[in-house]
């Protein structure tokens, strides 16, 4: 009998099968996980944003001779589609709506970054202030204590929040924890 090298058809459609069958789980744990990553990646880079606005605006509280002049208010502002990090400071202290002084540090779009990730809802009228002591505060009402909660999610329905208090706290938790 010859010596034939290589495989049989039968041997190929195996293989072939198992590839299929091995491929159809696994594609879809790889997109529910890409999916999860770019909304912890999204989740991050706000929280990031929101500790350095709070860090520049205790760092440079007392800076009076800087050219041009410093002011320690910043904020972040909502859009319904991403925020902006804002260097409000030059307005004389007000920080509650735009001005044509205020200087963008950076601007996140969510749809570009992130494809999938959106807030949960708009918060587009919203900016959250952060003072020289480190305290942050929303720009509806001082009156209050400031207590929010702002929620990203992606295209599978999962959610991540930061939570907010007045004290200058920030953190990242799931929706159903405490």
């Amino acid at each position: 009998m010859k010596n034939v090298k290589g495989f049989t058809l039968v041997e190929m459609m195996v293989v072939i099968g198992i590839t299929a069958i091995v491929s159809a789980v696994a594609i879809p744990n790889y997109l529910s996980y890409a999916a999860g990553s770019r909304l912890r990646s999204a989740t991050q880079e706000l929280f990031s944003n929101v500790k350095k606005s709070q860090m520049n605006a205790i760092r440079y509280r007392n800076i009076k001779n800087h050219v041009p002049p410093q002011n320690t208010m910043w904020c972040i502002e909502f859009s319904p589609t991403g925020y902006q990090v804002i260097n409000c400071g030059r307005d004389n202290g007000r920080c509650a709506a735009p001005s044509t002084t205020d200087d963008v540090s950076d601007t996140i779009e969510l749809s570009q970054s992130y494809p999938g990730v959106t807030f949960k809802q708009d918060y587009s009228p919203e900016r959250i202030v952060f003072y020289p002591d480190g305290t942050i505060d929303g720009d509806d009402n001082q009156q209050t204590p400031f207590n929010r909660i702002y929620s990203l999610k992606d295209s599978k329905g999962d959610e991540l929040e930061l939570k907010f208090t007045g004290a200058g706290a920030v953190r990242i938790k799931r929706p159903q924890d405490p």
